[in-house]
């Protein structure tokens, strides 16, 4: 099975990403401030990491706005009714992937981005 060019683009793309993304918050969380009561002290929150990647990945609903509107769908691709129970059996997957996230902020804490991306 081969490779072809889009596949390989979207790889090239989550590789660069990602180790660039991985490289930015270990740089964050290396970086020191004054507090207000004098102290220095690092930055060492990876919950806010984590929201500020929340963010980012809810651009992605703009732009999925924005896309369905220059390219509209086809009449016959009319979307189904969302039910609770889709919304339940998309959430608590979700919600792992949320807290996994978090633990690996983490631990990014204590690794290398190296070490951190194995």
């Amino acid at each position: 099975m081969g490779c072809d060019t889009p596949g390989l683009s979207a790889f090239l793309m989550g590789l660069f990403t990602g180790t660039f993304s991985s490289i930015t918050i270990k740089v964050a969380y290396q970086m020191t401030s004054v507090g207000l009561d004098g102290v220095t002290k690092p930055f060492e929150k990876p919950l806010s990491t984590t929201f500020l990647m929340f963010v980012a990945m809810a651009m992605a609903l703009p732009a999925m706005a924005v896309y369905a509107r220059i390219y509209p769908p086809a009449p016959s691709d009319e979307p189904k009714p969302v039910s609770w129970k889709l919304c339940l059996v998309v959430l608590i997957p979700s919600l792992f992937d949320l807290v996994g996230t978090a633990f690996a902020k983490v631990g990014l804490l204590y690794v290398t981005v190296s070490v951190y991306q194995l």
